[in-house]
């Protein structure tokens, strides 16, 4: 069974991932429209770090890279200064609001801890309702197989040492797209 277009279950996860400290916007699916959103989002980035895409459509980011600088071989001090990271994630859950998204081969859990803002792609149409749903079947087959994953759920922050603190392990700005 794939996975099918739930506006309940995507107004349930923007609400909790916004709950959770994220921030989230609901595009289309055009090249246009992705560009506009990571325009606006990257800000004043000169260099954007970005894994390449094995979730959404590659074509997507064709317009966004003819405008930033999209590092997709970063060396170490790429890695350790560039401000923003874009991964895209195999899927989204509701419940918590969190992304799925893989942490090897590649650069995805670099680009996921190190810039102070972490971008996530995501389709809509992989939004389940609870965590154990991702272990259905359909989700995980042909694409995680074979590499590890983790769920994001809102920017990195610890109340360790007292207060809520953002950014202590990771980035303290996490930005959600939806694409239809």
């Amino acid at each position: 069974m794939p996975y099918m277009h739930d506006s309940k279950l995507i107004s349930q996860f923007v609400e909790t991932a916004r709950k959770a400290g994220a921030t989230t916007e609901e595009i289309g699916s055009s090249e246009e429209a992705l560009c506009n959103s990571l325009l606006e989002i990257a800000g004043e980035s000169k260099k954007v770090l970005m894994s390449e895409p094995k979730f959404v459509p590659g074509n997507l980011f064709n317009k966004i890279k003819e405008r930033i600088n999209i590092v997709t071989k970063p060396d170490t001090d790429e890695l350790a200064t560039t401000e923003v990271g874009i991964t895209d994630a195999f899927a989204g859950v509701a419940r918590t609001g969190s992304v799925c998204i893989t942490i090897n081969p590649g650069l995805d859990s670099y680009i996921s801890l190190l810039p102070r803002k972490h971008i996530v792609i995501l389709e809509s149409k992989n939004i389940v309702a609870r965590p154990r749903d991702i272990f259905e079947n359909y989700i995980l087959k042909n694409r995680v197989e074979e590499t590890g994953w983790i769920f994001i759920s809102g920017p990195s922050a610890t109340a360790d040492m007292g207060e809520l603190v953002r950014g202590v392990h990771g980035p303290d700005k996490l930005h959600i797209i939806l694409l239809d």
